[in-house]
């Protein structure tokens, strides 16, 4: 659909997943533009979309490099393997993950609200100042 600027999954279950939106009312409209595709083309019965968001996705860029190889000693339950992944991981609050990249780029994954998400990335900011102090 060329007014989407991300993506809607359609499973044989009937239900959609947005990816790509830049915002919970853009996801929210992608999914709507989806359904009417569908119904226009005959594709689904017109019905009322029940929507549940369930994972933000956010990015973070704190401009400063991060030593992520020192930094993953001193956090508990941080993962750090560069031969496996080039980030550090991190598991934070709202049952959120972190991943902390040596570049400053932080992504917050699993928040399911804004405000959740506003919490974890003051909760990662604060961890990381406070750790590289």
């Amino acid at each position: 659909m060329p007014e989407m600027n991300g993506r809607v999954t359609v499973f044989p279950s009937g239900k959609m997943i947005s990816i790509g939106g830049k915002s919970i009312t853009k996801a929210k409209e992608q999914l709507n533009h989806a359904k009417f595709y569908m119904v226009q083309n005959k594709m689904v019965d017109n019905t009322v979309l029940t929507i549940k968001i369930r994972n933000i996705v956010a990015t973070l860029d704190i401009r400063n490099s991060i030593p992520i190889d020192i930094l993953s000693a001193k956090i508990s339950g941080a993962t750090y393997d560069p031969e496996i992944f080039p980030g550090m991981i991190i598991k934070g609050v709202c049952n959120c993950s972190y991943l902390v990249f040596a570049s400053g780029k932080i992504v917050i994954a699993g928040t399911r609200s804004v405000d959740e998400l506003h919490t974890a990335s003051f909760e990662i900011v604060q961890q990381l100042d406070r750790l590289l102090k």
